[in-house]
Formats: structure tokens, sequence, C-alpha cells
């Protein structure tokens, strides 16, 4: 579970860092919390992954 933190709103260059968590650590499948209206779905664009 990654909890986004109000979609990263409180982070500099959040976007950035969720994804150097995710492809650092080699994940493959994501639970998200705190996502806001478009955190998953800027996330999974990043990444070339689906939302569901």
């Amino acid at each position: 579970m990654l909890n986004l933190w109000g979609a990263g709103t409180h982070v500099d260059g959040f976007l950035e860092k969720q994804l150097r968590l995710v492809l650092t650590k080699g994940l493959g499948v994501v639970a998200l919390q705190e996502c806001r209206d478009h955190g998953a779905e800027n996330l999974a664009g990043a990444l070339g992954w689906q939302v569901h």
C-alpha cells in the first residue's frame, strides 16, 4: 500500500519521487490511497500502466 498523502500535493517533485520509488523497488502492482482526483491516473500514466 502506497499512501500518496493528498496526491503528493505536500511534497515538491512528488510525481518524480513516486516514480523513482515504484521503479527502484521493481513493483508491478501498487495499491494506492489518498489519490484525490487524479493521483492514481497521473502515476499510472507516467509508468505506462492502467488504473483500476
